[in-house]
């Protein structure tokens, strides 16, 4: 689907991995289904990241925090402009991670779910 990724790997371990999906590519036709749940409409220098996860192992250890610098750090070096995702309101721990990393919150969007099919109003 066009989705890249990078791997925090210990030991031979995954650690922790972040997905995102870039708006460079011209022949780009696939979406993240999330971008019309949130009304967003990336540019061409433009990052929607998503599926971040660390380790419970790790977690409380700054592991996050750290990898997701480091992948703001590779994103910027490739010449990305912005970067956009989301996480929910109460998930103190990424809360806490976006605004140590000084990324700038939109509007806030009220999201539900249904088993497997999700809307935002």
């Amino acid at each position: 689907n066009g989705y890249h990724g990078f791997v925090l790997i210990r030991e031979g371990t995954v650690v922790g991995d972040v997905w995102y999906l870039d708006f460079e590519e011209k022949k780009k036709k696939t979406m993240h289904p999330d971008l019309k749940l949130l009304g967003l409409e990336p540019g061409f220098k433009d990052v929607y990241a998503f599926d971040m996860f660390v380790d419970p192992a790790e977690r409380g250890s700054n592991v996050g925090c750290m990898f997701m610098g480091w992948f703001l750090f590779e994103l910027k070096i490739r010449g990305f402009l912005r970067i956009f995702g989301y996480y929910w309101a109460d998930y103190f721990p990424a809360l806490w991670m976006h605004r140590v990393l000084k990324f700038k919150e939109l509007k806030k969007v009220k999201m539900w779910r249904f088993f497997l099919i999700r809307g935002s109003y």
